[in-house]
């Protein structure tokens, strides 16, 4: 008995396709910080039962469907879950014999490792399968699926494409600790799955990303019963899945390494290379605290610049300036002023707004201000400052930046971030001064 449908190839091409590209030619991405992917396609099986009944079949199963989760935090530790269902159906040459669908289903945590442009994830947790097992009854063959419990590791790489397309290439073993027949009899099983994936973006705003992908999967599994009978199968996935995925985007582009070149004819000179961009730049916005209301004329200094002045929009924009934190200071007639600290990128331009207070009497405070940063790649950290003198617990924006306002005193300020050291400094402040610091926090993997 068979399928009446083409049998598929059981091998596709496509992982070692993938692999060929080179990497040095492309952008690396950050990873993602939660993706969930929905899948339908097509399933050729192709199989045999060695047992009474005998029953051989191949084919194609036109509803396969398989839904996949996994997130993130701040560090390398995650989690994913899954669950994929196909039908199968048994036929003679004078129509359906029996059918039924099968349940995949997997959850467990994962890690995850980024090597420059590629990105890997590593797996383990608990899977649930059901198997194929036919029975006879009352003389009608009938389709009894067996069920597999496994441990099942795993694991999965990315590779960033050019025109911003990413491959993936991914197996699984299961490590089946119980399994049972059609029948309800104890059973062994063993197989394996490996696949690949081509994903095409198709639509990104902010943190949100939306991408199609083109997927394959081969599956292969084997049944021993517990009278020595075997049953064995193989699978081959194709379809067409789309990824909603959350964080994660393209890094600044690295200055790439300028390979040697053979010497010029003597008549022409060799071309002097591009210049990589060195110099940033800010444009300060400066507005009324009580109203958000622009303010023309306010002075805005940095070090090393001439005193400049709002335009008639309370903005200032300054060129070639020196990547990486700024202080800045603003001041306005009537108004107290203040003191920032901005995080300058290369070769772009960064937006900064300070709104400024009406001056008043009243208490004269210290200001607290600065930026939080990793040792690794310098990155801005989202961390949490904690101030137990002054019962104070603040996070940092999205620059890392932090601004706060102290009475005259010594203070303990406690710094912490997810996946990286704390760190504690001790500071005395006086009324009016304003204090600026930058603090770099160590990732937990270097202290080890």
């Amino acid at each position: 008995m068979s399928v009446s449908s083409p049998r598929f190839p059981s091998v596709i091409l496509l992982s070692l396709a993938l692999l060929a590209v080179p990497l040095s030619a492309v952008r690396a991405e950050t990873p993602e910080k939660a993706a969930l992917r929905l899948r339908y396609g097509l399933s050729f099986r192709e199989g045999a039962q060695e047992s009474v009944p005998r029953v051989s079949y191949t084919g194609m199963t036109p509803n396969d469907v398989a839904l996949w989760a996994a997130i993130f935090g701040e560090g390398w530790l995650g989690g994913w879950a899954g669950v994929q269902r196909e039908g199968l159906s048994l036929a003679d040459g004078t129509g359906l014999v029996t059918g039924g669908s099968l349940l995949r289903a997997s959850v467990g945590p994962a890690a995850r490792v980024v090597l420059g442009p590629v990105r890997a994830e590593v797996s383990a947790g608990y899977g649930f399968a059901q198997l194929p097992v036919f029975v006879t009854e009352a003389g009608t063959l009938r389709f009894g699926p067996a069920v597999r419990h496994a441990a099942l590791l795993g694991g999965r790489v990315l590779l960033p494409l050019p025109w911003r397309l990413r491959a993936e290439v991914r197996g699984e073993l299961p490590l089946a600790f119980a399994t049972r027949d059609g029948t309800g009899a104890v059973a062994s099983s063993q197989g394996f799955s490996a696949g690949g994936a081509l994903l095409v973006p198709l639509v990104r705003r902010g943190e949100w990303g939306g991408a199609l992908v083109l997927d394959y999967q081969y599956v292969s599994d084997g049944l021993t019963a517990a009278d020595g009978t075997r049953a064995r199968q193989t699978l081959s996935r194709v379809g067409a899945a789309f990824e909603l995925s959350f964080g994660g985007g393209v890094e600044a582009p690295k200055e790439m390494p300028h390979l040697p070149m053979p010497p010029p004819p003597v008549s022409a000179p060799p071309p002097a290379p591009a210049p990589a961009p060195r110099w940033g730049s800010l444009r300060v916005s400066v507005v009324d605290s009580r109203s958000g209301a622009p303010l023309p004329g306010a002075s805005v200094s940095v070090p090393g610049r001439a005193e400049l002045l709002t335009d008639a929009a309370g903005q200032v924009f300054l060129e070639e300036l020196e990547p990486g934190p700024l202080e800045v200071k603003v001041s306005a007639t009537d108004f107290r002023a203040e003191q920032e600290v901005v995080n300058l990128i290369v070769g772009g331009e960064t937006e900064m707004e300070v709104p400024l207070a009406f001056a008043q009497q009243g208490p004269v405070f210290a200001t607290l201000s600065g930026q939080v940063r990793s040792t690794r790649k310098g990155r801005p950290l989202r961390a949490w400052l904690r101030i137990p003198e002054a019962k104070v617990r603040r996070r940092t924006d999205s620059r890392g930046a932090f601004q706060l306002q102290l009475s005259q005193g010594r203070y303990r300020v406690i710094f912490s971030a997810p996946g990286h050291l704390s760190q504690t400094k001790v500071i005395t402040v006086r009324e009016g001064e304003q204090a600026i610091f930058n603090v770099d926090l160590f990732p937990r993997s270097r202290a080890r």
